[in-house]
């Protein structure tokens, strides 16, 4: 008996539901996922996003980059590239938003999927610095920035702007990271369909 309700507590656990542990339970002794999974909407339907949009192996959401984005050799400040994200929805299309990571996984696949362009080496992500100093996203989603080396870094002296967002990449051979950059600096971009809505902006 204890061999079969130690069986449907993992198997519980497995499929996602929360178990209301008591004082004096122990705790549930179960094995991590074999692989990350990208967080989605109940239901999300990759039909619904813009055709444009593609799969990026091992997540279930689509993602856009390159020329449909940001014209080859031209790079664009954050709220435009949100705009632009936004703007290729169809009527009946979830809206797509700038490219927000919700675990270190989908951050070096769709990398990896990126990376190889011309004339990459940093997209606007959907991470961008409240009013009171922390770090949020768009989606509302609950996402700790992975900072590349030498950052954070402040450059208030090379912009107008106090309000701050979050690109993602590398150069110089450094590993990729997330990096501080004032909201009205231009830089590449990267937009994701997973049938969010933006919930909130800089």
């Amino acid at each position: 008996m204890r061999t079969f309700a130690g069986l449907l507590l993992v198997g519980v656990a497995a499929c996602g539901f929360e178990i209301d542990a008591k004082p004096g339970d122990a705790a549930p002794d179960v094995a991590a996922p074999d692989a990350a999974i990208d967080a989605s909407v109940p239901g999300f339907d990759p039909a619904r996003c813009p055709p444009s949009f593609v799969e990026v192996p091992g997540y279930p959401h689509r993602y856009l980059w390159g020329p449909s984005v940001v014209t080859t050799g031209v790079l664009i400040t954050w709220q435009f590239a949100q705009m632009r994200c936004a703007a290729m929805a169809a009527p009946d299309d979830y809206t797509p938003h700038l490219v927000v990571f919700d675990e270190a996984g989908e951050r070096a696949a769709v990398w990896a999927a990126i990376g190889g362009s011309i004339g990459y080496q940093w997209i606007w992500s959907g991470l961008f610095k409240t009013a009171n100093g922390t770090w949020a996203s768009i989606t509302g989603t609950a996402v700790a920035p992975e900072w590349a080396q030498l950052e954070p870094m402040d450059r208030s002296g090379a912009t107008t702007t106090t309000k701050r967002a979050i690109a993602y990449g590398g150069n110089g051979g450094r590993p990729p990271g997330d990096l501080e950059l004032p909201l009205d600096w231009s830089e590449n971009a990267a937009c994701e369909c997973d049938g969010r809505d933006v919930v909130a902006m800089p």
